[in-house]
């Protein structure tokens, strides 16, 4: 459990994201897909923030086949957490093949991401530079804070828990 801090070249610093906020996709049925998320600069409304991370298509081949050659089969009958976790691999497929929009910044919706990786990096487009760090807190293991997509990633609904004022960071 953990926060990314990103130190912005000009000496701030902004604690980007939290890894347990809850954000999971609603499919057609009602299942909650647990999706990834990543630390990005969106071009859109110039902020750090959450961005969708949507596997290849390739990484979701792979995952499912993985559960499916190993786990699926043997385990039908039992209902088991590996089979949860096959279950959740073969949805994830299905919804990676569905899936057409680009990944999207979960604040703004906007799809012009830049994703904040390695320990120091810089935007392209805008010129932003960033350095990552990982901060690691205590944080209450059923976070309250939660985000609700659809499969194509609009936000349908939010709750951000508790906010700590600008002026705090």
């Amino acid at each position: 459990m953990g926060s990314t801090v990103v130190y912005l070249m000009d000496g701030t610093t902004e604690v980007a994201a939290s890894s347990v906020l809850d954000t999971s996709y609603v499919l057609e049925d009602g299942y909650l897909l647990f999706a990834l998320t990543e630390v990005v600069f969106c071009r859109t409304c110039c902020d750090l923030g959450l961005g969708e991370r949507i596997p290849s298509i390739e990484e979701a081949t792979a995952a499912f086949t993985h559960a499916d050659r190993y786990t699926l089969k043997a385990l039908r009958k039992q209902k088991t957490m590996a089979y949860d976790w096959a279950m959740e691999r073969k949805r994830c497929y299905e919804w990676r093949l569905a899936r057409v929009a680009p990944p999207r910044c979960l604040t703004c919706g906007g799809h012009e991401l830049f994703v904040v990786d390695g320990e120091q990096c810089r935007d392209p487009v805008s010129g932003h530079e960033f350095i990552l760090s990982q901060c690691y807190l205590y944080q209450d293991p059923f976070p309250s804070s939660f985000i609700r997509l659809s499969p194509e990633g609009t936000v349908l609904e939010a709750d951000y828990g508790p906010q700590a004022d600008d002026e705090d960071r």
